[in-house]
């Protein structure tokens, strides 16, 4: 769901339904751990690989780091039901995976083309798209305050907007 949600409000998400599984990028690392490094994992194209999070190819051996990391089930046994867990890597890999930052950076681009040249518009819309609401006045002031110390910079912003509990939480 996170994947999904933050696909979505970059306006990345390829909605298209059914056809072949999907392989996301994987670190170099994770790949070199395979018994024959490289080989059984895929590349999907562009925008196919921005499709919903169910159509990733489960290879038992090679999970996918963040997903694994984020509770995915064990693919080689039943899963009656699903764990949950809030722990350290996983705050990390969140604001800190190469995945994250990728998305934090669309999601900059999405808010300079649709937020304005003023960074109050471009607050505004960041909260509208990820949070779904509007800015409080003194989250307003404080994402303001935030943006100025980063020189203006919005993905240091949106990838803290990504990583609030209001994002990966249902209220």
């Amino acid at each position: 769901m996170i994947r999904d949600s933050a696909l979505s409000v970059t306006g990345s998400l390829n909605p298209a339904m059914h056809g072949p599984s999907i392989y996301p990028d994987l670190p170099k690392p994770v790949l070199a751990q395979q018994s024959r490094p490289g080989d059984g994992w895929g590349k999907s194209p562009g925008s196919e690989a921005a499709r919903r999070s169910i159509y990733i190819f489960a290879k038992r051996g090679l999970p996918v780091p963040e997903i694994d990391l984020l509770d995915a089930p064990d693919t080689t046994v039943s899963c009656e039901r699903r764990r949950v867990s809030v722990t350290g890597p996983q705050a990390l890999t969140l604001f800190n995976g190469a995945f994250s930052q990728q998305q934090a950076a669309g999601l900059a681009a999405r808010i300079r083309a649709e937020g304005g040249v003023a960074l109050k518009g471009q607050v505004a819309r960041t909260f509208q798209l990820v949070l779904g609401r509007d800015a409080s006045a003194r989250e307003l002031d404080d994402s303001l305050s935030f943006l100025n110390a980063s020189g203006g910079k919005l993905e240091p912003f949106c990838l803290v907007r990504l990583n609030t509990n209001e994002f990966f939480y249902l209220n």
